[in-house]
């Protein structure tokens, strides 16, 4: 964990003002500080002692400016009025200065430290912070109260870290016995050393920065007292010189640094998404050819699948023709059977019912399984690996098939239901058995078994015939 304690008394703007310490200005509009948490701040002055924002509005509030001013006033007006006689009498009147010229002079104002256990990210608690401060502003001033002054500080909680703010004055007594606001001097009177005695003393050579590293040991060792694992090599440039505006100005730099680099990653990201999509669409393009091929190819099936549906309904009308032709057949033979009128009355109805149940019932079977095997055959082909077809194309060209095989085996159906329909009215029937009676002979089981015979040739010659156009077919596809 890092324990800050950073020094400075002036930065861009002048020297540092304690209106920020003591929050006497409308905060709400400042971005790093919470308004809601302004009134948990407690400020510390060595005139009023503790005080927090309930005490604001009373008469007897004074803000930090005042209490510094008036410290000033009372501590080092002898001086002020002393030297502007002696720079009256060395005829420099030019030289004369108030006390308020004093208090705002960078070499002579207040030094301003802040305390700090952490970062945003992690810090020690509030209740740490305070202690530990504690401990050492009494430290401090057993040490260094002889010269160097806390007068003001205020624990700020309305920011992202708890923080302290303190401000002290350094003073010697110069050689005409009067109090006078001298940093080196007062160190001197101290018993600080130069870090190189053996050098002039100058911006890295002089007792204040001897006075920093002893203050910073000790707010190290009362860190550690309290159980706290500080860094122990100083962090400079952290907070350059405590210039509030600096600060937050510096902390904006590191945020849009961060910033920037997330922006050049995610333009990185970004570059590489269309990369990637540059490299899918030229995948996609090249599928989209290849469903277009599948898709060519599909069409061209389905065409080829209507052509043999129309050729199997042309064979159906063929096979219905055919049992017709038998039909009128029957019907001569069994004008020729004339001999036993009852026998041949059942003989002749159950023998026509017969013959065109079992005709019909037999050219469904064919012409419907050459079809059916046809399109299951076609299905097969689309389902097998070989295929470069999209699943959903695939899908498609299967149920495509499936209504296919509906429609044939409806429309086999239907012709054999109307064929077989046309054929059983009762009219067309009657007058079929009057016939086969007239026709049949005295030897009637040997007219009609010559006649089974006969159509069970015919039969078994028709089914050749189918099943030879029906391998042909297949030879096509």
């Amino acid at each position: 964990m890092k324990g800050t304690r950073h020094n400075g008394r002036s930065g861009k703007d002048g020297v540092y003002n304690p209106l920020h310490n003591d929050r006497r200005f409308d905060p709400e509009h400042s971005e790093h500080i919470d308004n809601e948490r302004v009134r948990q701040n407690i400020y510390w002055d060595c005139y009023q002692g503790y005080t927090t924002m309930a005490d604001r509005g009373k008469e007897d509030n004074f803000s930090f400016n005042q209490i510094e001013m008036a410290y000033y006033v009372d501590h080092y007006s002898d001086y002020v009025i002393n030297q502007n006689k002696r720079h009256e009498k060395a005829r420099h009147p030019d030289r004369c200065k108030g006390v308020e010229d004093v208090l705002k002079n960078k070499k002579t104002c207040p030094e301003e430290s802040i305390y700090q256990l952490g970062t945003i990210d992690e810090h020690a608690s509030v209740e740490t912070l305070v202690l530990v401060f504690d401990e050492f502003k009494k430290e401090f001033d057993e040490r260094f109260g002889s010269n160097v002054h806390i007068i003001d500080w205020s624990l700020h909680m309305d920011e992202a870290t708890p923080h302290i703010h303190e401000r002290h004055v350094f003073d010697a007594t110069n050689r005409y016995g009067e109090i006078e606001p001298k940093q080196e001097a007062a160190l001197e009177e101290l018993g600080f050393e130069l870090p190189n005695p053996e050098k002039k003393r100058s911006k890295t050579n002089n007792r204040k920065v001897v006075f920093d590293s002893a203050c910073r040991t000790m707010f190290l060792d009362i860190c550690k007292r309290h159980g706290l694992e500080i860094d122990e090599e100083p962090s400079y440039g952290g907070r350059q010189y405590l210039e509030k505006q600096d600060y937050i100005r510096m902390k904006q730099k590191e945020e849009i640094a961060v910033q920037q680099e997330m922006l050049n990653q995610q333009r990185d990201k970004v570059n590489a998404n269309h990369l990637e999509l540059a490299r899918q669409s030229k995948h996609v393009r090249a599928n989209e050819k290849v469903i277009q091929s599948q898709k060519e190819k599909i069409e061209q099936q389905e065409k080829e699948f209507k052509e043999n549906f129309i050729s199997n309904s042309d064979r159906i009308l063929s096979q219905g023709e055919l049992i017709e032709e038998q039909r009128e057949e029957l019907k001569q033979l069994t004008l020729r059977i004339e001999d036993v009128e009852t026998l041949l009355d059942e003989v002749s109805s159950e023998a026509y019912d017969k013959a065109v149940d079992k005709v019909a019932e037999e050219t469904m079977r064919a012409t419907r399984k050459d079809d059916i095997r046809l399109a299951e055959d076609s299905k097969r082909w689309i389902q097998s690996p070989e295929r470069k077809a999209s699943r959903k194309e695939k899908e498609y060209a299967i149920n495509r098939l499936d209504g296919l095989i509906k429609k044939i085996e409806y429309a086999m159906e239907k012709a054999v239901v109307r064929v077989v329909r046309q054929l059983k009215q009762p009219e067309k029937k009657k007058a079929v058995v009057e016939e086969i009676k007239k026709e049949v002979k005295p030897s009637i089981r040997e007219k009609l078994a010559l006649n089974v015979a006969k159509i069970q040739r015919e039969e078994a010659e028709r089914k050749q015939l189918n099943k030879g156009r029906s391998h042909s077919s297949d030879l096509e596809l």
